[in-house]
């Protein structure tokens, strides 16, 4: 779990899930104006985003990459989700 935490002018992407990751739980992570993407998910990992800000990044706000999946909700985990579709590419 990674909490209250800001990327911001990354020269690539402000958080990048490689590989494997699973459980990966970020809560009021804010991602802003990163060179490619706010936040990457790839191979076979899994990403939940919880609240936060996610924007101004240069291609992609949220990337999930291969087998990988990204999944954004509003609400924080002991509140109601609303679900996000997140573009692959």
């Amino acid at each position: 779990m990674i909490v209250d935490v800001n990327l911001q002018h990354f020269r690539f992407d402000g958080m990048h899930a490689q590989g494997l990751c699973t459980n990966v739980e970020l809560q009021n992570v804010n991602s802003i104006e990163n060179g490619r993407a706010g936040i990457v998910s790839s191979g076979a990992s899994h990403i939940d985003i919880f609240g936060g800000t996610i924007e101004r990044n240069g291609r992609r706000q949220i990337l999930a990459v291969d087998r990988s999946s990204a999944t954004q909700h509003e609400a924080v985990p002991n509140e109601p989700l609303k679900q996000e579709p997140i573009e692959k590419e």
